[in-house]
C-alpha cells in the first residue's frame, strides 16, 4: 500500500493534507499571489507559466496558489480561480478551451456561467459558439466585479498542439485588450510558442522557475510528511540522520516527487516490501517517461541513450564513438536538448572542458533500471539506498534472518527473499568493516556475511552460486580489506559443494599471488577467469585499481557474466 496516495496527483489532495504537507516552495507560491495582488486593478494583465522536471511541484504551487486565493478575502475579491484537471483531452480548439472555462465555472456553483454554457454548446457553428463563449465570460466577470484567473497545466499542450497560428492570435487579443482574464499555465521546461520570434506568445508568460530542493528543504517536505502520516518510527530515526538527508537528495535531484518515493521505500523498512515497491516504482514511471523518449527524433533519443550509458554525463566527443554521429550533429542536438531543458550544460567555455549532464534524477534513474543492464542497474540503485539507510549491522542481520527461512516459504516469498539477499550481499562491500579490516572482528564480520550469503544459496544451480559468491568477493576486494578478503575466500573454497568448489578453484592462485607468489600462476587458467583474477588482484593496489567493478565468471568458464 502507498504511503503517499497523491505522489502523481496532488489535485486530488484534500485540503488539509495539502495545508500540512506543503514545504519548500512557499516563496513560489508567495510570488505568484504577489503577482495577483499587483493586478487587481491593473489595466494590463501578466501571465504565467511554472516550469521544472516532472515531479517538480509545478501542480502543487499551483494547486496551493489557488487555494490561497479562495482563503485571502482580498485576493477572492478581484479574481475568478478556474482550475483545470491536468489533463483536457476534449479540449481541441480555442472554443473548446473557453467553453471549457465555463464548465467548470458552472460546475464551481457559479448560476450565470449555466447558462451561458447552454448556449455555446447549443451553437453548431464553431465560430459563432467561439464568439458567444468570450461574450458569456466578459459578461460574467462585468457581473461579478472580478476577471477570471485560469490554472492550465501543461500548458504547452494547449498552445502547441490545440490552437492553431490564428486561435493563438484571438487568445492573446482576449488577454491583451480590455482584459478580463489571465493564465498560470505549466510546463516542463518554455515551449517554442513562448520564446519563438514569431509566435503569437513570444516573451508574454513570466517564467517561474522551480530549482532542485536543498538539504534543508527536503528536511522540511519529508518532515513534515512525517507528521501527517503520524510516522513515529520514521520521525524518530530521521531526526538523527541528518547527514543522510543530503544523500537523500543527492540520489533524488531534489525532485519531491522521487524524494516522496524514497520516503515510502524507508519508511517501510521490510525489506522485500521495498524491493515490491522498487519495482512499481519503475513500472509507474514507465508510460510517462517512455512516452517522452518516443517523442524525441532518433538522433537526439541515441544522444540521450548514449548519454545515460556513460552514466548520465559526457563531453560532446565521448559520445562520437558510442553513437556513431558526426561531432557536429552531436553538438547541434546536445543544443537542442539543451534548450528543452533534458540536458544541462556543465562547464564549458574560456578552454574549459563542456560536459553535459541529464539533470532529471528521476527520468535517470528510471532509465537506467529499465534499459541499461537492468538487473545491474537495479541494484546499483537498491545498494545506494541501503548504504544510505541501513546501518552495517542491519544489513548482516537481514541476510541473517533471509538465510533462516525455511522450505514451508511460499514461492513468492522465496523469490524476494532471493532479490533481496542479492542487494544486501552487494550493499556490504566497503562499508564499515572494509576500513576497519586490520581488526579481527571486522574478518571475522566479513566471514560470516560471506557465510550467510553461501548458506543462502547452497540450494541454487552452480551457475547462480558461482555468480553471487564472485560478485560479493569482488565487491569486497580492497588495500584495507586484504587479509579478511583472504580469510573469507579460503573459508568460501572449504565449505562449498564439490561442482562449485570446481567452478571457484582459480581462487586459489589469486589467494597465492596476494601472499606473495608470481602472477605467472594465473597463466594456467582459462582467459576469463584470468581476467577476472587480474581485475580483484588490481583492487588491491590503490593506484591501479580499475574504475569499474571486475566481471564475475560463471560456472563453466566459458564466458565472462555481467548480471
Amino acid at each position: 500500500m502507498s504511503l503517499v496516495a497523491h505522489k502523481y496527483t496532488p489535485s486530488e489532495m484534500s485540503e488539509a493534507e495539502l495545508d500540512a504537507t506543503f514545504a519548500a516552495r512557499g516563496h513560489t507560491v508567495d510570488y505568484l499571489l504577489k503577482s495577483l495582488r499587483d493586478q487587481m486593478h491593473s489595466g494590463t494583465l501578466s501571465s504565467f507559466v511554472v516550469t521544472g522536471p516532472r515531479g517538480a511541484g509545478k501542480s502543487t504551487v499551483i494547486r496551493m496558489v489557488a487555494l490561497r486565493l479562495t482563503r485571502d478575502p482580498e485576493l477572492s475579491g478581484a479574481w475568478l480561480p478556474v482550475v483545470f484537471p491536468e489533463e483536457q483531452f476534449g479540449v481541441v480548439s480555442l472554443r473548446d478551451f473557453l467553453a471549457a472555462i465555463l464548465r467548470e465555472l458552472d460546475a464551481g456553483g457559479l448560476a450565470d456561467a449555466h447558462a451561458w454554457l447552454e448556449k455555446v454548446e447549443a451553437e453548431s457553428n464553431d465560430e459563432q459558439s467561439e464568439q458567444l463563449a468570450v461574450t458569456g465570460l466578459r459578461e460574467i466577470t462585468r457581473t461579478a466585479h472580478k476577471r477570471l484567473v485560469v490554472f492550465v497545466e501543461n500548458l504547452n499542450l494547449l498552445l502547441e498542439e490545440c490552437l492553431d497560428d490564428q486561435m493563438k492570435g484571438t487568445l492573446r487579443r482576449l488577454l491583451m485588450t480590455d482584459p478580463f482574464m489571465m493564465l498560470i499555465g505549466s510546463s516542463v521546461h518554455v515551449f517554442d510558442s513562448l520564446k519563438s520570434y514569431d509566435e503569437a506568445f513570444f516573451n508574454y508568460f513570466g517564467s517561474v522557475p522551480l530549482d532542485r530542493l536543498s538539504a534543508e528543504q527536503v528536511f522540511e517536505l519529508l518532515q513534515r510528511r512525517a507528521e501527517f502520516d503520524g510516522n513515529e518510527r520514521f520521525l524518530r530515526d530521521f531526526r538523527e540522520q541528518r547527514a543522510k538527508i543530503r544523500a537523500i537528495v543527492h540520489l533524488a535531484g531534489g525532485n519531491p516527487r522521487l524524494i516522496l518515493m524514497l520516503y515510502e521505500l524507508l519508511s517501510q523498512r521490510l525489506v522485500t516490501t521495498i524491493v515490491q515497491c522498487l519495482r512499481r516504482l519503475v513500472d509507474e514511471l514507465t508510460p510517462l517517461l517512455k512516452d517522452e523518449m518516443e517523442n524525441l527524433p532518433p538522433q537526439q533519443r541515441k544522444i540521450v541513450h548514449a548519454l545515460m550509458e556513460n552514466g548520465g554525463t559526457a563531453q560532446p566527443t565521448d559520445l562520437v564513438e558510442r553513437t556513431r554521429l558526426p561531432l557536429n550533429a552531436i553538438t547541434t542536438q546536445l543544443k537542442r536538448l539543451k534548450d528543452a531543458q533534458i540536458v544541462e550544460l556543465l562547464g564549458g567555455g574560456k578552454g574549459r572542458a563542456a560536459n553535459y549532464t541529464v539533470p532529471d534524477k528521476l527520468f535517470a534513474i528510471w532509465y537506467q533500471m529499465r534499459y541499461l543492464n537492468q538487473n545491474r542497474r537495479r541494484i546499483e540503485l537498491f545498494v545506494e539506498v541501503l548504504r544510505i539507510w541501513f546501518e552495517a549491522e542491519e544489513r548482516f542481520a537481514t541476510i541473517q534472518s533471509f538465510a533462516k527461512l525455511e522450505g514451508g516459504a511460499s514461492p513468492s516469498a522465496l523469490h524476494e527473499a532471493d532479490l533481496s539477499t542479492e542487494y544486501f550481499a552487494a550493499s556490504l562491500a566497503n562499508t564499515r568493516f572494509a576500513s576497519e579490516a586490520q581488526d579481527d572482528g571486522a574478518t571475522n564480520e566479513a566471514n560470516n556475511t560471506l557465510d550467510r550469503l553461501a548458506q543462502h544459496l547452497a540450494t541454487k544451480p552452480s551457475d547462480q552460486r558461482v555468480l553471487a559468491l564472485t560478485r560479493f568477493l569482488a565487491d569486497l576486494a580492497s588495500p584495507e580489506m586484504l587479509q579478511g578478503w583472504l580469510h573469507a575466500a579460503r573459508r568460501l573454497l572449504g565449505a562449498q559443494p564439490p561442482e562449485t568448489r570446481q567452478a571457484l578453484v582459480f581462487l586459489e592462485p589469486v589467494c597465492a599471488v596476494l601472499e606473495g607468489g608470481e602472477k605467472s600462476l594465473l597463466d594456467p587458467l582459462p582467459p576469463e577467469q584470468r581476467e577476472f583474477a587480474l581485475n580483484v588482484l588490481a583492487r588491491f593496489d590503490a593506484e591501479k585499481a580499475p574504475s569499474t567493478p571486475p566481471v564475475a565468471v560463471n560456472a563453466d568458464s566459458a564466458q565472462p557474466n555481467l548480471g
